[in-house]
C-alpha cells in the first residue's frame, strides 16, 4: 500500500521548502496566515529537490533567476527566469532545482487573510485559473512584480509590528494583476510530457557528474552525443529531440554553455594556465579552447583573465 502523500500546513513550509535557519521574521497575528520570502543566492537558497506534497494554502513564486522541473498535479514543466506560478490550495506539487540557486520570492497565504475586508469573500476561490497558473513575463513584468514582492517583504520582515492592511492591499494588486495576465497571456507555458522530463531530468544528473569526473581527472574527455544516449537507452535524436524540447538547446549547446562556465571559474578562481585549463577540459590544445571560449564568451580566454585578475 501505498504512503498517502502529506498536506503541508502553511506553518510547515519554510522548513519544506529551504535549508537551514530562516533569518527571523516578526511573530503577529498574521505570521500563521501569511510569508513572503526573497530567495536569491546572496540572502537564501530554496532547497534542491522538494517531495510530492499537497498543500493547504495559496502560493505564488516569482522566478527571476534558476531553473527547475516542477510538478503541479500530473503536469510537469521545465520553467526559468522571468516566470510567475500561483498555487492553489490542494494541488500536488514537486519540484527539482536544475541550477545552484533561485533567484526570486516566495509568497504563501491563507484564503482567510486574502478575504479580509472583502465584500466579495468568493472572488479568490473562483479565480479562473486550474489548480496552477503558469505565467511567462516579459522582463517589465518582472521588474513590476519584484518591486511590489520587494516593498511586500520589506514591510513583513522589516518591522516590529508590520501593517497587515497594508501588505493585504498589495497582495489584492499581485494577484489580480496576475490572473488579468494569465487570462489574457497568448504565449502559455505548456506541461512538458512526463516521460520527456524524466529524460531530461536524467540527462541533467549524468551532466553533473561527467564535469564533475572531469574536474577530478577520473575522466580525460566528456562522453559523446551518442554515449549520453546509450547509458539512457534511447537514440541520439530522440535524446537530442527531448532536450531541445525541454530546454530550447541541444545536447551540444547544453554542454558548451555549461563547459564555458566551468572554464570561466578556473580562468577567475585559479593560477592554471590556459594549456593546463584546456587539457583539464580535455581540449586537443590551448589552440583549440581559446577558439572555443571566445565563442561562447565573446571574449578570449587570456583576454578574459586581463580584465578579471
Amino acid at each position: 500500500m501505498k504512503a498517502a502523500l502529506s498536506i503541508v500546513q502553511k506553518s510547515k513550509f519554510s522548513g519544506i521548502y529551504f535549508s537551514g535557519t530562516l533569518p527571523a521574521t516578526p511573530v503577529t497575528a498574521m505570521s500563521p496566515q501569511f510569508s513572503v520570502i526573497k530567495t536569491d543566492e546572496h540572502f537564501r537558497s530554496c532547497k534542491n529537490a522538494v517531495s510530492p506534497h499537497i498543500l493547504d494554502f495559496y502560493m505564488l513564486c516569482l522566478i527571476r533567476k534558476g531553473e527547475g522541473i516542477y510538478h503541479f498535479d500530473q503536469n510537469g514543466y521545465y520553467l526559468k527566469a522571468n516566470t510567475l506560478c500561483l498555487i492553489k490550495p490542494y494541488t500536488l506539487v514537486s519540484w527539482h532545482a536544475q541550477t545552484p540557486f533561485q533567484e526570486g520570492f516566495c509568497c504563501t497565504f491563507s484564503e482567510g487573510f486574502f478575504n479580509e475586508g472583502l465584500e466579495n469573500k468568493h472572488w479568490l476561490k473562483r479565480l479562473a485559473i486550474p489548480g496552477h497558473a503558469i505565467i511567462p513575463l516579459t522582463e517589465a513584468e518582472t521588474s513590476y512584480f519584484t518591486l511590489l514582492l520587494d516593498d511586500m517583504e520589506h514591510e513583513y520582515g522589516c518591522r516590529s509590528n508590520p501593517d497587515a492592511e497594508l501588505i493585504r492591499s498589495q497582495l489584492h494588486v499581485l494577484i489580480r494583476k496576475a490572473a488579468s495576465l494569465f487570462a489574457g497571456r497568448d504565449n502559455q507555458i505548456t506541461p512538458k510530457n512526463g516521460a520527456a522530463i524524466e529524460i531530461v531530468k536524467s540527462f541533467l544528473q549524468y551532466c553533473k557528474d561527467d564535469f564533475a569526473n572531469l574536474m577530478s581527472g577520473k575522466i580525460a574527455t566528456l562522453p559523446s552525443l551518442k554515449q549520453q544516449a546509450e547509458r539512457l537507452y534511447i537514440t541520439p535524436n530522440h535524446l537530442n529531440d527531448t532536450v531541445r524540447a525541454i530546454l530550447g538547446k541541444s545536447v551540444g549547446q547544453y554542454i558548451q554553455e555549461e563547459l564555458a562556465g566551468v572554464a570561466t571559474g578556473l580562468l577567475v578562481q585559479t593560477k592554471l594556465t590556459i594549456a593546463q585549463i584546456a587539457d583539464q577540459l580535455g581540449f586537443s590544445d590551448a589552440s583549440y579552447f581559446a577558439r572555443f571560449y571566445k565563442k561562447q564568451a565573446g571574449i578570449s580566454p587570456s583576454a578574459f583573465r586581463k580584465q578579471n585578475p
